[in-house]
């Protein structure tokens, strides 16, 4: 059985990919995959004890979102496919999905992009571009 991983976000293309995957209805092995990447948010300037318990707060806030987008994805998705497993992890977008698709050995990856022009894609990386580009089963 194939093993597929799908990562989502917000984006208008990852709400594509999902319902690509539901109408296609494969008989695939499918983890839906969100990484939360505070990091990659703007941090307003402030103390370190302010920063602190702002991070913290924001980390939640991105947890409830993610919670909400995953139950959105596996109500498409549960009638759908055979199997069906939903992650949140944190961390870095890009090495976060690389190092889950490592682990999970998987043979296909589903991402969509933001579409940065070339510019800000040069300044601030990719996502979808480091993981093509570095992703275990496109070697």
């Amino acid at each position: 059985m194939m093993k597929v991983l799908v990562a989502v976000d917000a984006s208008e293309t990852a709400r594509y990919a999902v319902q690509f995957l539901s109408q296609l209805r494969p008989a695939w092995q499918v983890i839906v995959l969100h990484v939360i990447d505070v990091e990659a948010r703007t941090h307003p300037h402030l103390s370190g004890g302010l920063l602190q318990a702002y991070h913290t707060q924001l980390t939640r806030q991105l947890h409830q979102e993610a919670s909400r987008l995953l139950s959105h994805v596996e109500r498409q998705l549960r009638d759908s496919l055979q199997q069906l497993e939903v992650v949140i992890r944190e961390g870095r977008a890009a090495e976060v999905i690389l190092t889950e698709a490592q682990t999970r050995q998987v043979d296909l990856i589903i991402l969509g992009n933001r579409g940065l022009s070339t510019i800000p894609a040069l300044l601030l990386g990719s996502v979808s571009y480091r993981v093509s580009h570095r992703a275990p089963c496109c070697s």
